[in-house]
């Protein structure tokens, strides 16, 4: 078995493009983004320059959580098309030198999952039940949950059921009931599945929620005291981030060791603490991790290297960080750039995506992000479909601002498709499409185009980094001796330093780093010796 390091090089200065698949392209007309959507861009994907595709769950699901409940994960869910089409997109990707990751979500499966209908028509203690978290209530009459454990989307982490009166256990929404991994049942299920989609064709995992796999068991107050948890900022907590979910990851990892070359698996941890994110890069678990931190910093010189040091530091040896500036469950970084003013936030975005793809390990771009396009903030009410919002009625935890469909011309819903797109899309957008875009070559897809098709070429492959503040407000990432990015995040344009030239600049060339703009250097003179 090989020890994976040399067959997963590849991976570590990969850029992957992250397909939210209802809002990429519609090929039928219903609305709703599709596989034969994708299959149609294929190429478009490739010719910007992306490495790896990322897709969001395509599997058989009733949609109360955007796919991420699913009922079988060997299925395709006939909104997004059936197993020959996917086959099909996979192919697809490799014949354009694309390869393809899946998102696995382990911790959870639908509440129409046929495991927790027989668990549901189950007694209490039945095996069937054991698959997931089934405890009777607090009081009298049972009718308090089992523990005082908040749930991600707010409220309680438990529901009660009806037939029994016993409550199950859902860390996310009531219709995500959480799986134990305790049972060898569920564990067997996941092996044979990693196995079904590895034999496809299927390139690797992006795995969902991991930490949440972690519980001890025991049913005990965590005494939290809030109505939702926020696990990067909680303490120690019985129900995430315990040492069971070690376990399974390394089972894991044995299966895509066994594949040649050996299967990505990237994970999505969410923890309070580098040492916590430590524990999940040793040698037998993840090559690699999400980084998200760099989607909840400010546009300031020192929280965006606070942000890449926090992910410096919880790497093991040998392991590196996929980064990523925003995803289908942040708010777009236009929108959080801006303070008021969108063209500032496009500014900002260019910016720390430059920034982002000169940072050392693989760089993740969320659709939409390559064309600047903001959060959708004045969706209907009546069109909300984020579970987030039944659970708690706060509009700014809701992800569906930016999961609305792409624009891909200026035709009706901007090419997206030939009906009325399942979210409504911004006038505005017209000017932002991808076909307005490709034939400007100062638009963000042109600029963010040529830095990840140049990439391997100028940002050097040495996993060391340094990082600095040359002048007040202006962060600083050394990659060797003759590579700099500048992100301006000052009040002022700043020259360009004596002895370097410019490579790459995510505004328009005006003889100087402008505020809110970013520029790849490489040196000219050699440095000075003391």
């Amino acid at each position: 078995m090989s020890s994976g390091s040399d067959n997963l090089e590849w991976w570590r200065h990969a850029v992957i493009y992250q397909i939210y698949i209802k809002s990429f392209a519609d090929s039928d007309g219903d609305g709703v983004g599709d596989i034969g959507g994708l299959i149609a861009h294929v190429a478009d994907i490739a010719a910007w320059g992306a490495d790896a595709v990322w897709v969001c769950p395509w599997f058989e699901s009733p949609m109360r959580d955007g796919g991420y409940d699913i009922t079988d994960h060997r299925k395709i869910d006939p909104l997004f098309g059936d197993l020959a089409s996917a086959e099909r997109f996979i192919e697809e990707c490799h014949r354009h030198g694309l390869r393809v990751l899946l998102d696995f979500v382990g911790n959870h499966v639908s509440r129409d999952h046929p495991w927790f209908l027989e668990a549901l028509a189950s007694e209490p203690g039945s095996d069937a039940r054991r698959r997931f978290y089934f405890a009777p209530g607090r009081g009298e009459d049972e009718d308090q949950p089992p523990t005082d454990w908040p749930s991600i989307f707010g409220g309680s982490a438990w529901t009660r059921e009806s037939a029994s009166g016993e409550w199950f256990l859902h860390l996310f929404d009531s219709s995500q009931p959480d799986l134990n991994w305790r049972d060898e049942g569920v564990r067997s299920y996941v092996r044979d599945t990693f196995a079904f989609w590895f034999d496809r064709g299927v390139d690797g995992f992006r795995l969902d929620a991991l930490p949440g796999m972690g519980k001890t068991g025991e049913l005990v107050d965590a005494h939290l005291g809030t109505e939702r948890f926020v696990p990067e900022s909680s303490p120690e907590v019985p129900f995430w981030d315990q040492n069971l979910v070690h376990e399974v990851l390394g089972e894991w990892r044995s299966i895509a060791r066994s594949y040649q070359p050996e299967r990505f698996l990237v994970g999505e941890v969410v923890v309070n603490g580098a040492t916590r994110e430590r524990s999940y890069t040793r040698d037998a678990e993840l090559p690699s991790l999400l980084a998200i931190t760099l989607a909840k910093a400010q546009f300031r010189a020192e929280s965006l290297a606070a942000a890449i040091r926090q992910v410096g530091e919880g790497l093991s040896e040998g392991a590196w960080s996929t980064w990523t500036v925003s995803s289908h469950d942040e708010r777009r970084p236009v929108s959080r750039y801006a303070e008021g003013d969108l063209e500032r936030g496009r500014r900002r975005s260019r910016a720390v995506h430059l920034l982002a793809l000169a940072l050392p390990g693989s760089v993740c771009v969320y659709q939409g992000d390559e064309l600047a396009l903001e959060n959708v903030d004045d969706i209907p009410v009546d069109l909300l479909q984020d579970p987030i919002y039944e659970r708690t009625g706060d509009r700014t935890l809701v992800r569906d601002g930016c999961r609305v469909p792409l624009p891909w011309s200026e035709g009706p819903a901007f090419g997206f498709s030939s009906g009325t797109p399942w979210l409504p899309q911004p006038l505005g957008w017209s000017a932002l499409s991808r076909t307005r875009q490709v034939t400007d070559p100062h638009s963000t897809w042109s600029i963010l185009r040529e830095a990840v098709r140049s990439r391997r070429r100028l940002v050097p492959g040495d996993p060391d980094w340094s990082l600095g503040e040359p002048v007040p407000g202006v962060l600083e990432l050394r990659r060797g001796e003759d590579f700099r990015c500048w992100v301006n995040c000052s009040h002022a344009g700043v020259p360009v330093p004596t002895g370097w030239r410019l490579l790459i600049a995510s505004e328009p060339d005006v003889g100087e780093i402008p505020v809110d703009g970013a520029v790849w250097m490489e040196r000219t003179l050699a440095p000075s010796t003391p």
